[in-house]
């Protein structure tokens, strides 16, 4: 038996996810009317192999949020209410569902439109390397600390307190 806070989110992921519908049916219908339709002379294949591609990210991100957001029931009775769309990880496929709707529009109506989607792997790139930088370039491992000389004192006592009590447990 759910409480009230499951049902609460059950309904606000429903609501989230019939807007997130929505809003991709009116981004695709958007590009699909200016772009393929209206302005059809322009739109050769790679138009058309762009609008698949941003189709697929969409329903990818679509499908995987519908997932997490599906309610539990047991016999008809609310287990679960879903994941909390507003926070842990999925929030990234919000953004990404944002970034290729705006994407669709913009492109609507210039080629160069197609540009912007080269954030999202700038930003993935840009975070693996916020990730990697301590790992390849550790101050340590350069060029030796300039200490002064109560410091060093300082740490060779709690080196040598240590190579102490390594000893004496072995």
């Amino acid at each position: 038996m759910a409480g009230a806070g499951a049902k609460k989110r059950s309904e606000e992921n429903e609501r989230t996810v019939r807007n997130i519908g929505i809003y991709i049916l009116v981004c695709a219908a958007v590009f699909a009317a200016l772009r393929l339709y209206l302005r059809r002379s322009s739109a050769d294949w790679t138009t058309w192999a762009a609008f698949a591609g941003t189709m697929l990210v969409q329903g990818i991100c679509y499908i995987s949020i519908v997932a997490v957001a599906k309610p539990v029931y047991d016999n008809g009775v609310l287990v679960d209410g879903g994941a909390d769309l507003a926070k842990g990880s999925i929030s990234y496929y919000f953004d990404l569902l944002y970034v290729t709707g705006f994407v669709q529009i913009l492109a609507s109506f210039t080629v160069y439109g197609w540009y912007v989607y080269a954030v999202v792997p700038a930003y993935a790139g840009f975070k693996l390397f916020q990730f990697a930088k301590p790992l390849l370039w550790d101050k340590a491992s350069g060029a030796e600390v300039e200490v002064d000389e109560a410091t060093r004192k300082k740490l060779e006592r709690t080196q040598q307190r240590a190579e102490r009590r390594r000893v004496k447990r072995f």
